[in-house]
């Protein structure tokens, strides 16, 4: 399944670093239960909401696919 993510939360995803957002449990929950996952790309979204952290973005999204 694919997920959209903001390059924050990529950053996090991919190098196991939750510092730039270590405050919100939250986020780091959500990363935790999706494990691992590929970067299958980025494209324009206009407005999207991240997976991981919650919140809303504009411009370029970053798709991630969960092993």
């Amino acid at each position: 399944m694919d997920h959209l993510v903001c390059t924050i939360c990529l950053d996090g995803l991919v190098n196991d670093d939750w510092t730039a957002i270590e405050e919100n449990h939250s986020a780091i929950s959500t990363a935790e239960a999706l494990g691992m996952v590929t970067h299958t790309g980025s494209e324009n979204h206009g407005v999207y909401r991240c997976t991981v952290c919650g919140d809303d973005h504009y411009g370029r999204a970053e798709i991630v696919t969960a092993a």
